[in-house]
């Protein structure tokens, strides 16, 4: 079985687990982790590293501070989810926190050589901008 597919399978049972009035919008967060985290692999995969940069944010509002001119001399070529720990909220049964675990190989584009890197990211959702959020600092590649 691919690890997406027991990721997918996991992060149901979790949602399931979670009972009371808050089952339906716990599913719903964990919805919007899923898409969340498929765009932000999806994003620094393809080149769009503004848009992988922009999930990058504290809780107190601090954007990631990232030189975009290095970052574009590397290619993502996978980023693999190992794991995601949905931690939930203690507020109406919903989910506000998330620890994904993930595996990304890029390379130097004028050196080749594949490189990889392990992510310990901590995700969270802003309940003003209803959104998934990066907690930790953006990937170093080096």
């Amino acid at each position: 079985m691919k690890p997406g597919i027991l990721v997918s399978i996991a992060v149901a049972i979790c949602v399931m687990s979670i009972s009371g009035c808050g089952t339906m919008s716990a599913r719903n967060q964990a919805d919007k982790l899923e898409r969340s985290v498929t765009h932000y692999a999806s994003a620094l995969r393809w080149g769009r590293l503004q848009e992988a940069i922009n999930y990058h944010m504290t809780q107190d509002g601090k954007s990631a501070e990232v030189n975009l001119e290095y970052l574009e001399q590397f290619s993502v070529t996978s980023l693999d989810v190992i794991s995601k720990t949905i931690i939930p909220s203690s507020e109406k049964g919903g989910i506000n926190e998330a620890i994904i675990v993930a595996e990304m190989s890029y390379f130097h584009k004028e050196q080749g050589t594949i490189r990889k890197a392990k992510l310990n990211q901590l995700w969270w959702y802003s309940t003003e901008i209803k959104r998934w959020l990066v907690e930790t600092d953006f990937p170093e590649f080096k």
